[in-house]
């Protein structure tokens, strides 16, 4: 009886741990996807300023904003996203604590709120 007894709590814990919240890898696929949407709406719009400040025209200016762009790309690639706490909250969204680290060394911790989406979990704005 201790043992039939001892199975079933581990098989409701395997049970509730699947229906749970995002996994780690989850919280950085959905981290990833922002910080890289983030990414690209800000390229556009330095790309639009460039050609609206150069007529059109290639300048040094439109040389050297690229080679920034460029380096920022390899920064955004070379980006570690680690997870920490990670808590539901009571209306089905789920908050984490993550400590995005780059090449160089830099860091940045901040908090953020995930809903699950028909495509899986992303960062909610």
């Amino acid at each position: 009886m201790k043992k039939l007894f001892a199975a079933t709590v581990c098989a409701m814990t395997l049970v509730l741990a699947a229906c749970g919240g995002p996994s780690d890898s989850d919280v950085q696929d959905a981290v990833r996807a922002a910080v890289e949407a983030e990414f690209n709406e800000n390229m556009e719009l330095g790309q639009d300023l460039g050609q609206l400040m150069s007529g059109g025209r290639n300048t040094p200016l439109q040389a050297r904003m690229a080679a920034e762009q460029e380096k920022a790309r390899k920064m955004l690639d070379g980006m570690e996203v680690d997870v920490g706490n990670v808590t539901e909250n009571s209306d089905g969204t789920y908050t984490a604590v993550v400590t995005l680290t780059f090449p160089g060394g830099d860091t940045n911790t901040d908090t953020v709120t995930l809903m699950e989406g028909a495509e899986g979990w992303v960062v909610k704005e």
